[in-house]
């Protein structure tokens, strides 16, 4: 199982698990004015990642300037009153149930990579945050999207990046351009699949002291780059928790925060 990890993706036998029309929701919230978006900024929230990004934005916890796509980060850390009316009904109504399917399949693959300790910490003190992930279509030919300057276009909608997980889990399946990172050093295409996918984040990596390392990754710019979403669910360590490594380090989850976001510091 560990091999199943390392600089991989896991697809698994589980199909993907409903959206509940959360794909209409973030596109209708992304469409709505300038004004009404900003509302809703990481800055309005101040808890963990949650809140919204959008594209060529400079200070956003959650992507790049460069990258092609609006983001909206949901979590237990904050009140579901917080967030957009927009996306009020899946939280309502299908956040419980997602996340306890989520914890579900994280224990069950930490148990099998013999990691019970990881285990008891991810039970014990750990929620999760989605990253709800919203790329609209680009014109044909076009290198960026409004907002971000044409030096700064590329050939990826997404910069290559690992997350700040313990793991990741794409519940809804995995769509067209994703691409990761092989322990070579390749960027290799993934198939898309509708099947419960999960990878490594870089908690995991910090919490086994490298033994499973966390999987770089990125969305290419396809040849017609149409409309596209995607929905990553990530376990973290919930405020105030502190969590020990294999080694017995320890560390704080604002601690581990600041730590993941240092990478950018230059």
């Amino acid at each position: 199982m560990i091999a199943a990890l390392h600089h991989q993706l896991l697809v698994t036998d589980l199909p993907a698990l409903p959206l509940h029309g959360l794909p209409a929701a973030l596109r209708n919230f992304c469409q709505r004015p300038t004004a009404y978006r900003e509302d809703f900024q990481q800055s309005r929230f101040g808890k963990a990642f949650d809140g919204y990004s959008y594209p060529g934005q400079e200070d956003s916890l959650n992507q790049g300037p460069e990258d092609q796509l609006h983001s909206f980060v949901l979590s237990d850390f904050s009140p579901a009153l917080h967030y957009p009316p927009e996306l009020q009904p899946f939280l309502r109504q299908h956040w419980a149930e997602l996340t306890r399917a989520a914890r579900v399949i994280e224990q069950r693959i930490l148990t099998e990579l013999g990691l019970e300790d990881i285990a008891r910490q991810h039970e014990e003190r750990c929620g999760h945050m989605l990253s709800a992930n919203y790329y609209p279509p680009l014109p044909a030919g076009a290198n960026a999207i409004a907002n971000i300057a044409p030096q700064k276009a590329s050939a990826l909608r997404l910069s290559p990046h690992p997350d700040v997980s313990l793991l990741t889990v794409l519940f809804a399946g995995i769509a067209e351009d994703f691409q990761y990172q092989d322990s070579r050093g390749l960027w290799l295409d993934a198939e898309p699949a509708d099947k419960v996918v999960v990878f490594a984040g870089e908690l995991l990596q910090w919490l086994t002291d490298g033994a499973i390392p966390a999987l770089n990754h990125r969305v290419k710019r396809g040849e017609n780059p149409g409309e596209r979403f995607s929905f990553a669910l990530f376990s973290l360590p919930a405020p105030g928790a502190t969590l020990v490594s294999n080694a017995g380090r320890h560390i704080t989850t604002e601690d581990w925060y600041r730590l993941h976001l240092s990478q950018w510091d230059n």
